[in-house]
């Protein structure tokens, strides 16, 4: 399981987005309750829509990841924190790595945002 972003809500509870494979595809949960799934094709659509290539140079060694082997052989989602000059507090990416292509990294929140969204109106339909 790999958590893809936390907030904390105005009762001081932590919430945390996650994912996992399960059956073949992606399940996401939040909190305690399971929102649906979704398929590899569909969390690569988000990614290479609203993502960017991951720059040179940036490691993801040591980086907490999920592989997605039983998806896509040698694929797996990264969780990149990264601070730039500019910026006070770290951000959390997304980052799904690929065999034999660049690798495409968002913001955590807005990948979490948009899984989820797609895992509740497939699971509705």
């Amino acid at each position: 399981m790999l958590t893809l972003h936390e907030h904390i809500a105005n009762d001081g509870a932590r919430t945390r987005t996650c994912v996992h494979v399960e059956d073949g595809a992606l399940t996401i949960t939040v909190g305690e309750r399971v929102e649906g799934a979704l398929g590899f094709d569909a969390l690569t659509t988000i990614l290479e829509r609203y993502g960017k290539p991951l720059a040179d140079g940036m490691l993801l060694d040591g980086c907490p990841s999920l592989a997605l082997d039983a998806l896509e052989p040698g694929a797996r989602l990264c969780i990149l924190r990264h601070r730039a000059l500019y910026d006070v507090i770290a951000r959390d990416f997304v980052v799904l790595v690929r065999r034999d292509q660049e690798p495409f990294a968002e913001l955590a929140t807005m990948i979490a945002a948009a899984v989820t969204h797609i895992a509740r109106a497939t699971s509705q339909a």
